[in-house]
């Protein structure tokens, strides 16, 4: 029997027993990390990090325990790094090597492998990534950063000048773009709406593609792909260079995580996934989570089912008290505290 279990897609899994006893499941192997009950605890695809019954804040990676605080403000996992903050102090483990960023730290944002942040000590805009920290902007006076949005791997941002910058993996993007309404980041991605040029557009892999002359009714952003609905209430994605129609008909509401969007239609859930449409059911579940390619959810007869890359599998058909989806792999609790993962399309 587990209580507080959480898995990853990368074979790591964290959880407390009915004596408050910690673990970790990594690849197989399970590890006792503590003997009294810890504090809190956060997976990401790499790492697990947790504050033990002593406040501090430690890091498994790798099959290697490391202290990162004696205690901790916040602290955040994303798939490739930890970020804390103590007192101002804000550092990042990645790859087992932990970085101070500043002893005094303003407002700071993260991406899966990325931390934008700002120090107020140098009185700097900075970027943390892959083992090295950018400067961005200088922040004298009254200069400041507006409408910050950070993705997996692309921070986006308006300098001082009212200017669109895009850093992409580390690499400062030249768009030419001047004023822009709106943008919004994905995953090697970012669309905007170019006022001056009166074009709705995307940078992609090198490229900037023209998607519409009207600015978008709505619009999100994933891995590789922009959704849209146009001014004229048609439902459009660019995916991977292409712009497909998923439907003529606006849709009741749309959501995009990673390479999937859900959406309703005439009250029917519906999935577009690698360019093809699936109707799941003829009505909106009131619980689902949603995740890189991998769909869950209660349906009417209390069933759990998951879709996971255009397959369709129920669960189980017994009570669910719990669920969730980390990358491609869900967790859940069924009947009386029975616990399962699905990954790969196995029940464990």
């Amino acid at each position: 029997m587990f209580y507080g279990f959480s898995v990853t897609g990368q074979g790591l899994a964290a959880y407390s027993d009915y004596k408050g006893y910690f673990y970790i499941f990594d690849r197989g192997e399970v590890k006792e990390a503590e003997y009294r009950e810890i504090a809190s605890f956060k997976t990401g695809k790499r790492c697990i990090a947790y504050v033990d019954n002593n406040k501090t804040l430690k890091v498994y990676y790798n099959g290697e325990f490391y202290e990162m605080f004696p205690a901790v403000d916040e602290y955040i996992v994303t798939d490739q790094l930890v970020i804390a903050e103590l007192n101002k102090q804000l550092k990042v483990f990645e790859n087992g090597r932990m970085t101070t960023l500043t002893t005094a730290a303003g407002d700071y944002a993260w991406g899966d492998s990325l931390v934008a942040f700002i120090d107020n000590m140098q009185h700097k805009f900075r970027l943390y990534y892959n083992s090295k920290i950018t400067d961005l902007e200088d922040l004298f006076g009254n200069h400041s950063i507006r409408n910050i949005d950070i993705t997996e791997n692309i921070l986006a941002y308006v300098d001082q000048n009212n200017y669109l910058k895009i850093v992409l993996s580390g690499r400062n993007i030249g768009l030419g773009a001047g004023t822009v309404s709106t943008f919004k980041a994905g995953m090697n991605i970012i669309a905007y709406y170019d006022e001056p040029g009166l074009s709705f557009e995307a940078y992609y892999r090198g490229r900037i593609y023209h998607l519409d002359d009207y600015e978008p009714d709505s619009y999100e952003t994933g891995k590789n792909m922009v959704v849209f609905v146009d001014n004229s209430g048609t439902f459009k994605v660019f995916d991977d260079g292409e712009i497909y129609t998923v439907s003529n008909a606006e849709p009741e509401f749309y959501k995009v995580k990673d390479e999937m969007i859900v959406y309703s239609e005439q009250g029917y859930l519906k999935v577009f996934y690698k360019g093809q449409n699936y109707e799941l059911e003829k009505y909106i579940p009131d619980r689902y989570e949603f995740e890189n390619s991998c769909f869950v959810y209660i349906d009417y007869m209390g069933w759990l089912k998951v879709f996971d890359k255009g397959y369709m599998k129920t669960l189980t058909k017994e009570h669910v008290s719990e669920f969730y989806i980390n990358y491609d792999t869900v967790f859940f609790r069924e009947g009386i505290n029975t616990n399962r993962v699905y990954c790969n399309r196995l029940i464990y």
